[in-house]
């Protein structure tokens, strides 16, 4: 146990594992961490800039319509962390991340640099995946496979 987290490691690396997420999560099989903010405040600001110096990729990502955990808040945090890329992350332009199925759907804005992503996710709440479960499914099959979330 890491404090409060439960962990695995897989190959390597370590994937931080929460209550609503572990199921889906124990079958990765590479090294990225995704970080869910729709689950309970924890703080993750003293967790991430660790993983992130340890070459471990991390996602966070937020809905824009959650009342409890609002996106905005928890962009600044993540453009906040402290660690070696912080600079070219806060220099990096928010993108359009458009789902690839036929629908094309403009489903939120990423920003990525270096191992750090930032992802808002349109139209969703507090349970992201409840919300949007394609464009969840999109950005999660996405990420797990080492492929960008917009072009």
């Amino acid at each position: 146990m890491i404090g409060q987290y439960r962990y695995a490691y897989l190959h390597g690396g370590v994937l931080i594992l929460n209550s609503d997420t572990y199921h889906l999560m124990t079958t990765i099989t590479t090294k990225p961490v995704i970080f869910s903010l729709v689950i309970r405040m924890r703080p993750y600001h003293l967790l991430v800039p660790k993983l992130l110096e340890a070459g471990i990729r991390v996602l966070v990502y937020a809905g824009d319509a959650d009342y409890v955990c609002n996106w905005k808040g928890n962009e600044a945090w993540v453009k906040a962390l402290e660690w070696s890329g912080k600079s070219e992350f806060n220099a990096a332009k928010d993108k359009k991340w458009n789902t690839e199925d036929v629908s094309r759907t403009w489903a939120g804005n990423v920003r990525s640099s270096g191992l750090l992503t930032w992802l808002r996710v349109f139209k969703a709440g507090h349970m992201v995946p409840h919300d949007q479960p394609s464009s969840s499914l999109d950005f999660f099959n996405r990420w797990v496979q080492n492929r960008k979330l917009c072009a």
